[in-house]
């Protein structure tokens, strides 16, 4: 069973990488070969248990937001490809080494997104809603 399990895995991913290389629409591709998983591996409820248990975890809830908040400033204002463009600009001559100097660059902006939590913490005297706060 667990090797039926283990192949089962290897074709889904295997079928996610290709639809992404056809660039299909990345998250249908994502959540297909994720479903396809759950549904082959003969618990099909458990993807959405695991959705479940992971939008309660406040940390993630934090990290979402502030990931959405930098994703809808960025794109508001037009700098989604000026980013993009700088920071993979460097990345054109890389050959072996492109695929750990893309997980660097992702490093390196993603600590932005959950850093934008402590400016509650740092200008205490602007009124902030507590609605609006998830600590």
């Amino acid at each position: 069973m667990q090797t039926f399990t283990t192949i089962v895995a290897i074709v889904a991913v295997i079928g996610v990488i290709w639809g992404l290389i056809k660039r299909y629409e990345t998250r249908l591709v994502l959540i297909t070969g994720g479903l396809v998983m759950a549904f082959l591996s003969f618990k099909p409820m458990i993807a959405f248990h695991q959705f479940d248990k992971s939008m309660t975890n406040p940390n993630l809830i934090i990290a979402i937001c502030s990931a959405m908040g930098f994703a809808a400033v960025v794109k508001l204002t037009g700098c989604d490809t000026h980013l993009v463009s700088l920071l993979t600009k460097p990345l054109k001559k890389l050959g072996l080494f492109l695929l750990p100097a893309c997980g660097l660059v992702t490093a390196v902006v993603a600590v932005a997104l959950p850093s934008g939590h402590d400016h509650r913490r740092r200008y205490r005297d602007i009124p902030v809603p507590e609605s609006w706060c998830f600590s």
